[in-house]
C-alpha cells in the first residue's frame, strides 16, 4: 500500500497501454512469425555477415547470392514488420494473465528478421537505392523501438542486439556515400538514447511486477512456483514468512536498480557494484529473488554500450553535415555544437566527450 501511494505501479493494469487490435503492431509480427521460414536460413552466414559489416567488409559474392536467396524467402516476413512499424502500440502478451504465463515475441526469429532486413537495405544501397535503404533502416527501428511496450526485461535486451545491428548496417550505407544534410540531421535526432533508456527502464519495471505476482501466488498456496511439495503446516509456518522478507528485499533492491536504469552509466557505477553485490549474497532462504532476479549488472552494461553506439552515430553523421558545408572534416567536435549538434554527446562509461583524432590525410 506505501509503494502504490508513491506512486510506483504494482500491477500488469498499471504496465498496460491502451492499445486496441486495430493499433496493435504485435499482431502483424505473430502474422510475420507464422510466415517466417527456416528453410534455406543460414543463420551461421547471418551471423557472419553482420560481423564482417560491423568491422567495415564488403560482403564476399558468393555469401551475397546466398542471403539474396534468404531475403527474397521471407520478403513477406519484411513487409509485415513495416506495417507493424505505423502501429501506434505493440503488445504481444495477453496481458489478462499473468507475467509468468505471458508469451513473448520469439527472440530468434526476430533477430534473424532483423538481421535481413538490415543486410537487405545494405545490398539496395549498393544497388543505388541508398534512399530506400535509409528509409527502410529508419522504419525499422521504429519497429524495434515499439517492442519495449513489452513489460519485460528479456524483450529490452532483444531490443539492443536489434538496435546494433540496425546501427551497423545503417553507418555502412552511409560511410562513403554522398548523403543530404537534411536526411544526416533527421537521423542524428532519431538517435537520442534518452528515449531508449526511459522504455528500457520500463522493461525492468515489469520485471518488479513478475516476482511480485509470484510472491504473491505463493502466499497464496501456490507451492509449484517455488517448486516445493510440503504440506500446508510446513508452508505457512516457513515459507510463508520467509517469502514476505523476501519481497521486502526485493522491492527495496528494484528501487536502487530503477534508480540506476534511468541515469547515465558514468553516475551509477559506485550503486552499481552495490547492486551487484547485493544480487550475489541473494539470501539462501529468498528462493523467489534467488530464481527470478535477473543480471541488471549485465542489462544496464549492455544498455550503456547501446548509447555508445548512438552517441558515436550522432557524432560521425555531424562530422558529414559539416564535410558537406564546409568541404573538410572539423578539427574537433566542438565545431560541431551548437550549428550541427544541440550538445556534445559524452562517453556513457566516463561522462566525459568521445575521443576525437583527425587523421593527417584529413
Amino acid at each position: 500500500g506505501e509503494r502504490q501511494a508513491e506512486g510506483v505501479a504494482l500491477s500488469r493494469k498499471a504496465l498496460m497501454p491502451e492499445c486496441s487490435d486495430a493499433e496493435n503492431g504485435a499482431n502483424l509480427w505473430r502474422a510475420a512469425e507464422a510466415l517466417y521460414s527456416r528453410e534455406g536460413l543460414n543463420v551461421g552466414l547471418l551471423r557472419d555477415s553482420m560481423k564482417a559489416l560491423f568491422e567495415g567488409k564488403s560482403l564476399e559474392a558468393a555469401a551475397e547470392e546466398e542471403l539474396k536467396g534468404m531475403i527474397e524467402t521471407n520478403t513477406r516476413v519484411l513487409q509485415f514488420m513495416e506495417e507493424a512499424s505505423e502501429k501506434p502500440c505493440f503488445r504481444y502478451g495477453d496481458w489478462s494473465k499473468n507475467l509468468y504465463d505471458m508469451k513473448i515475441p520469439d527472440a530468434i526469429k526476430m533477430i534473424n528478421a532483423i538481421r535481413l532486413l538490415g543486410i537487405d537495405a545494405v545490398f539496395k544501397a549498393e544497388e543505388g537505392h541508398v534512399q530506400e535503404a535509409i528509409e527502410q533502416i529508419r522504419w525499422a527501428k521504429r519497429f524495434v523501438q515499439k517492442t519495449l511496450d513489452e513489460p519485460l526485461l528479456i524483450t529490452g535486451l532483444i531490443a539492443l542486439a536489434n538496435m546494433k545491428y540496425l546501427q551497423t548496417c545503417l553507418m555502412h550505407i552511409i560511410n562513403g556515400r554522398d548523403i543530404d544534410s537534411d536526411t544526416l540531421r533527421m537521423i542524428i535526432r532519431e538517435l537520442n538514447p534518452e528515449p531508449w533508456r526511459e522504455k528500457f527502464a520500463r522493461g525492468i519495471h515489469g520485471e518488479r511486477v513478475f516476482l511480485l505476482e509470484n510472491a504473491l501466488a505463493v502466499l497464496e498456496g501456490d507451492m509449484d512456483t517455488l517448486g516445493y511439495n510440503l504440506g500446508d503446516r510446513i508452508f505457512f509456518w516457513i515459507i510463508r514468512p520467509a517469502t514476505k522478507a523476501d519481497i521486502l528485499w526485493a522491492q527495496k533492491m528494484f528501487d536502487k536498480v530503477e534508480v540506476a536504469s534511468l541515469l547515465p552509466y558514468y553516475e551509477i557505477k559506485e550503486s552499481h557494484k552495490d547492486i551487484t553485490q547485493d544480487i550475489e549474497n541473494i539470501p539462501w532462504y529468498f528462493r523467489l529473488s534467488g530464481g527470478l532476479f535477473p543480471n541488471f549488472a549485465s542489462a544496464l552494461l549492455k544498455e550503456a554500450i547501446s548509447e555508445s553506439f548512438m552517441g558515436t552515430g550522432q557524432i560521425a553523421l555531424a562530422c558529414k553535415i559539416y564535410k558537406n558545408q564546409e568541404g573538410h572534416f572539423p578539427e574537433n567536435i566542438g565545431e560541431l555544437v551548437p550549428g550541427i549538434l544541440e550538445k556534445e554527446p559524452l562517453d556513457p562509461f566516463t561522462g566525459d566527450p568521445y575521443i576525437y583524432k583527425l587523421r593527417e590525410d584529413g
